[in-house]
């Protein structure tokens, strides 16, 4: 499935990554942890990050996320291709916070997103 991959310090990336439950958990470096952050995204994480004392890598949503995440698609009950230009919403550098928290997240998500006011860029 296509996703993002965003590691500490580093830019984010779209990635093909097979889609069971082995390699993401490889990719996070641990048992993975779903955040869900709009109706068809989440975010995949090391549920034990904190404590593995893993790198800050970026503030989203005012979630602090350690070590490397995966941004994903969610389709039902299975994850899926991260939809189109949430690469740009996300880790975008060039808007300010400001202006990028006013994004209308709706037409990356098929207007299921019931609030955007609080989605904003990536904060390293």
């Amino acid at each position: 499935m296509k996703a993002l991959r965003k590691r500490p310090g580093e830019a984010a990336e779209e990635i093909q990554i097979d889609n069971t439950l082995e390699a993401l958990q490889k990719e996070v470096g641990g048992y993975i942890e779903s955040v869900t952050i709009a109706t068809d995204l989440v975010i995949l994480c090391d549920e034990e990050g904190r404590l593995k004392g893993k790198a800050h890598n970026c503030n989203l949503l005012g979630v602090d996320f350690v070590g490397s995440i995966i941004v994903a698609g969610v389709n039902g009950d299975e994850f899926s291709d991260v939809p189109k230009g949430i690469l740009e919403l996300l880790f975008r550098k060039e808007k300010a916070p400001t202006e990028a928290a006013t994004s209308d997240v709706s037409a990356f998500t098929n207007n299921q997103v019931k609030s955007t006011s609080d989605f904003g860029n990536c904060q390293e």
